[in-house]
């Protein structure tokens, strides 16, 4: 990787919540995540990254709301 790029990559997740995630005690509710990643890297190596997700669809999946805090 030369120059200006900028790697990048779209992620879908899946799965069932077991575990505390996010504050919120497991549910065994199935839920999804999808967000993006982006990377900057130098030679040879990434060395920084930035995930953007939705943490906001996430928590609404697992039964909490925004007036919950």
């Amino acid at each position: 990787m030369a120059g200006s790029c900028l790697p990048a990559y779209r992620q879908e997740l899946t799965g069932h919540h077991h575990g505390t995630l996010l504050g919120i005690t497991g549910t065994g509710r199935p839920n999804g995540y999808s967000g993006t990643r982006f990377f900057t890297a130098a030679t040879g190596r990434l060395t920084e990254a930035w995930v953007l997700g939705d943490l906001d669809s996430l928590r609404r999946q697992l039964g909490r709301t925004a007036s919950d805090g």
